[in-house]
Protein backbone atom coordinates (compact mmCIF):
# COMPACT_ATOMS: atom_id res chain seq x y z
CA UNK A 1 0.00 0.00 0.00
CA UNK A 2 2.53 2.33 0.70
CA UNK A 3 4.70 1.97 -2.69
CA UNK A 4 1.71 2.29 -4.44
CA UNK A 5 0.61 5.78 -2.38
CA UNK A 6 4.34 6.88 -2.94
CA UNK A 7 4.20 5.56 -6.65
CA UNK A 8 0.88 7.67 -7.17
CA UNK A 9 2.51 10.86 -5.38
CA UNK A 10 5.53 10.90 -7.92
CA UNK A 11 3.01 10.71 -10.68
CA UNK A 12 0.96 13.14 -9.78
CA UNK A 13 4.18 15.90 -8.68
CA UNK A 14 5.44 15.11 -12.62
CA UNK A 15 2.00 15.39 -14.04
CA UNK A 16 2.58 18.51 -11.96
CA UNK A 17 5.76 19.55 -13.07
CA UNK A 18 4.99 18.39 -16.68
CA UNK A 19 2.16 21.15 -16.97
CA UNK A 20 3.47 23.78 -14.84
CA UNK A 21 7.44 23.93 -15.89
CA UNK A 22 9.54 24.87 -19.01
CA UNK A 23 12.81 24.87 -20.00
CA UNK A 24 14.04 27.36 -22.31
CA UNK A 25 17.40 28.66 -24.63
CA UNK A 26 17.95 32.53 -24.87
CA UNK A 27 20.45 34.70 -26.61
CA UNK A 28 21.04 37.83 -27.44
CA UNK A 29 23.25 41.35 -27.67
CA UNK A 30 24.41 43.32 -24.25
CA UNK A 31 24.75 46.48 -24.59
CA UNK A 32 26.93 49.20 -21.55
CA UNK A 33 26.17 52.16 -20.58
CA UNK A 34 28.84 52.55 -18.36
CA UNK A 35 32.50 53.91 -19.38
CA UNK A 36 35.49 51.76 -18.13
CA UNK A 37 38.97 50.71 -18.18
CA UNK A 38 41.26 53.08 -19.74
CA UNK A 39 42.16 53.54 -23.40
CA UNK A 40 45.43 53.73 -25.64
CA UNK A 41 45.92 57.43 -24.33
CA UNK A 42 45.51 56.54 -20.61
CA UNK A 43 42.84 59.58 -20.68
CA UNK A 44 38.82 59.06 -20.23
CA UNK A 45 37.75 55.89 -19.85
CA UNK A 46 36.80 53.56 -22.93
CA UNK A 47 32.89 54.02 -24.21
CA UNK A 48 30.49 50.55 -23.76
CA UNK A 49 30.24 48.38 -26.90
CA UNK A 50 27.74 45.37 -27.77
CA UNK A 51 28.38 42.33 -26.72
CA UNK A 52 26.59 39.28 -26.40
CA UNK A 53 24.76 36.70 -24.32
CA UNK A 54 23.70 33.32 -24.53
CA UNK A 55 21.98 30.63 -21.89
CA UNK A 56 18.96 28.44 -20.16
CA UNK A 57 16.34 29.12 -18.10
CA UNK A 58 13.51 27.26 -16.20
CA UNK A 59 9.99 28.93 -16.42
CA UNK A 60 7.19 27.42 -13.27
CA UNK A 61 4.40 28.66 -13.84
CA UNK A 62 2.59 29.55 -10.10
CA UNK A 63 -0.33 30.62 -12.07
CA UNK A 64 -1.75 31.03 -15.45
CA UNK A 65 -0.34 34.70 -15.11
CA UNK A 66 3.09 34.58 -12.74
CA UNK A 67 5.50 32.83 -12.90
CA UNK A 68 8.75 32.07 -11.72
CA UNK A 69 12.27 32.13 -13.88
CA UNK A 70 15.66 31.30 -12.66
CA UNK A 71 18.06 30.86 -15.38
CA UNK A 72 22.55 30.25 -16.26
CA UNK A 73 24.00 32.66 -18.61
CA UNK A 74 27.06 33.71 -20.21
CA UNK A 75 27.60 37.51 -20.51
CA UNK A 76 30.20 38.89 -22.71
CA UNK A 77 30.82 43.00 -21.88
CA UNK A 78 32.32 44.96 -24.71
CA UNK A 79 34.15 48.25 -24.47
CA UNK A 80 35.51 50.13 -27.39
CA UNK A 81 37.26 53.56 -27.77
CA UNK A 82 39.29 55.13 -31.29
CA UNK A 83 41.96 57.94 -30.56
CA UNK A 84 42.71 59.96 -33.88
CA UNK A 85 46.58 60.93 -33.21
CA UNK A 86 47.84 62.94 -35.93
CA UNK A 87 46.23 60.29 -38.66
CA UNK A 88 47.47 56.89 -37.11
CA UNK A 89 44.13 55.82 -35.39
CA UNK A 90 44.39 53.76 -32.04
CA UNK A 91 41.52 51.41 -30.84
CA UNK A 92 41.17 50.36 -27.60
CA UNK A 93 38.65 47.20 -27.22
CA UNK A 94 38.24 45.16 -24.39
CA UNK A 95 36.22 42.42 -23.39
CA UNK A 96 34.63 40.97 -20.08
CA UNK A 97 32.84 37.33 -19.77
CA UNK A 98 30.62 36.96 -16.84
CA UNK A 99 28.44 34.25 -15.39
CA UNK A 100 24.81 35.85 -14.28
CA UNK A 101 22.01 33.64 -12.25
CA UNK A 102 19.25 35.73 -12.46
CA UNK A 103 15.72 34.50 -10.30
CA UNK A 104 12.88 36.67 -11.56
CA UNK A 105 9.32 36.41 -10.74
CA UNK A 106 7.38 37.16 -14.30
CA UNK A 107 4.02 38.42 -15.01
CA UNK A 108 2.50 37.60 -18.21
CA UNK A 109 -1.12 39.02 -19.12
CA UNK A 110 -1.77 35.27 -20.89
CA UNK A 111 0.42 31.97 -20.20
CA UNK A 112 0.42 31.88 -24.09
CA UNK A 113 1.06 34.64 -25.51
CA UNK A 114 1.12 38.73 -24.23
CA UNK A 115 3.11 41.10 -22.55
CA UNK A 116 5.32 40.05 -19.73
CA UNK A 117 7.34 42.19 -16.72
CA UNK A 118 9.35 40.80 -14.15
CA UNK A 119 12.07 41.51 -11.73
CA UNK A 120 13.92 39.90 -9.20
CA UNK A 121 17.66 39.49 -7.88
CA UNK A 122 20.68 39.08 -10.30
CA UNK A 123 24.19 37.13 -9.23
CA UNK A 124 26.96 37.97 -11.33
CA UNK A 125 30.47 35.82 -11.39
CA UNK A 126 33.44 37.61 -13.42
CA UNK A 127 35.22 34.83 -15.46
CA UNK A 128 38.08 36.43 -17.52
CA UNK A 129 39.00 39.78 -19.50
CA UNK A 130 41.60 40.98 -22.22
CA UNK A 131 42.48 44.20 -23.19
CA UNK A 132 43.85 44.93 -26.75
CA UNK A 133 44.88 47.55 -28.47
CA UNK A 134 45.34 47.81 -32.63
CA UNK A 135 47.36 51.23 -34.67
CA UNK A 136 45.97 51.35 -38.28
CA UNK A 137 44.84 47.85 -38.04
CA UNK A 138 47.79 46.15 -36.50
CA UNK A 139 47.86 44.97 -32.94
CA UNK A 140 50.15 46.34 -30.79
CA UNK A 141 49.12 45.14 -27.17
CA UNK A 142 47.10 42.69 -25.52
CA UNK A 143 46.42 42.19 -22.20
CA UNK A 144 44.66 39.98 -19.69
CA UNK A 145 42.08 41.68 -17.19
CA UNK A 146 42.45 40.09 -13.91
CA UNK A 147 39.51 40.69 -11.55
CA UNK A 148 40.85 41.19 -7.61
CA UNK A 149 44.39 42.88 -9.21
CA UNK A 150 45.54 46.26 -9.24
CA UNK A 151 44.59 47.45 -12.65
CA UNK A 152 41.09 45.65 -11.85
CA UNK A 153 40.00 46.08 -8.33
CA UNK A 154 36.38 44.20 -8.96
CA UNK A 155 35.88 41.49 -7.12
CA UNK A 156 34.38 38.02 -8.54
CA UNK A 157 30.76 38.32 -6.91
CA UNK A 158 28.21 41.02 -7.60
CA UNK A 159 25.00 40.91 -6.61
CA UNK A 160 22.08 42.96 -8.45
CA UNK A 161 18.25 43.53 -9.25
CA UNK A 162 17.45 42.74 -12.84
CA UNK A 163 14.05 43.78 -14.60
CA UNK A 164 12.74 43.00 -17.96
CA UNK A 165 10.03 43.71 -20.16
CA UNK A 166 8.92 41.81 -23.09
CA UNK A 167 6.22 40.29 -25.43
CA UNK A 168 5.61 36.24 -25.64
CA UNK A 169 4.47 34.73 -28.79
CA UNK A 170 3.75 30.93 -27.18
CA UNK A 171 7.15 29.51 -27.88
CA UNK A 172 9.27 32.62 -28.83
CA UNK A 173 9.72 35.85 -26.42
CA UNK A 174 11.36 38.63 -27.07
CA UNK A 175 12.34 41.06 -24.18
CA UNK A 176 14.45 43.60 -22.37
CA UNK A 177 16.85 43.48 -19.23
CA UNK A 178 18.57 45.92 -17.14
CA UNK A 179 20.70 44.61 -14.44
CA UNK A 180 22.26 47.03 -11.62
CA UNK A 181 24.77 46.13 -9.53
CA UNK A 182 24.15 46.59 -5.97
CA UNK A 183 27.13 44.97 -4.53
CA UNK A 184 30.92 45.22 -5.39
CA UNK A 185 30.66 48.64 -7.60
CA UNK A 186 33.46 51.39 -7.81
CA UNK A 187 34.56 53.49 -5.65
CA UNK A 188 36.70 56.92 -7.05
CA UNK A 189 38.35 55.94 -9.81
CA UNK A 190 38.40 52.07 -10.09
CA UNK A 191 37.63 50.05 -13.49
CA UNK A 192 34.59 47.99 -13.00
CA UNK A 193 32.36 45.93 -15.57
CA UNK A 194 30.32 44.95 -13.51
CA UNK A 195 27.84 48.79 -13.03
CA UNK A 196 25.52 47.76 -15.39
CA UNK A 197 23.93 46.09 -18.73
CA UNK A 198 20.79 46.83 -21.03
CA UNK A 199 20.25 43.26 -22.75
CA UNK A 200 17.94 42.19 -25.33
CA UNK A 201 16.93 38.62 -25.59
CA UNK A 202 15.12 36.28 -27.83
CA UNK A 203 13.87 33.48 -26.08
CA UNK A 204 12.64 29.78 -27.00
CA UNK A 205 10.05 27.63 -24.67
CA UNK A 206 10.38 23.95 -24.73
CA UNK A 207 7.20 22.03 -23.66
CA UNK A 208 3.27 22.70 -23.98
CA UNK A 209 2.37 25.68 -21.93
Amino acid sequence: MKKILTLTALVCFLSVVHTNAQVGLQAGAVAVPDEAFIPYDSLEKVSGAIGYTFGVFYKYWLTDHISVQPALNLLNKRWWEELDDGGTFYITRVSMNYIELPVQVVYTTSKTKGLFVGAGPSFMVGLSGKRTVTEDGDLIATDKIRLGSENAPEKKLTIAVNAMAGYTFKHISVGLNYTRGITNQPVADADHGNVSQLTLRVSFLFGEQ
